[in-house]
């Protein structure tokens, strides 16, 4: 694509990934950038998850069980529930 095409682009959706940002904004600054609701809520979740699972486990003694519990929970809490197995 010629550079002179680039300042027509108005809009980009996008994942929230540094690396497509940076490139937006160096090779179209004109550009509106909206992230894609779906990285947009992915990303929220995550962020919430791993803080309320840190402060829980922060909240434990590393002799207590529960420590342990929290410990590994990362991505159980994280994964979709249909590729969670039994063990």
């Amino acid at each position: 694509m010629p550079k002179k095409d680039f300042l027509n682009i108005k809009v980009v959706t996008m994942d929230m990934w540094d690396h497509f940002i940076k490139a937006f904004r160096e090779h179209c600054p004109q550009v509106l950038i909206i992230f894609n609701k779906y990285h947009f809520i992915a990303n929220y979740n995550r962020a919430v998850i791993n803080k309320i699972r840190r402060s829980e486990q922060r909240e434990q003694s590393k002799e207590n069980s529960k420590y342990k519990i929290y410990k590994g929970s990362r991505w159980l809490l994280l994964k979709n529930k249909e590729n969670l197995k039994d063990k």
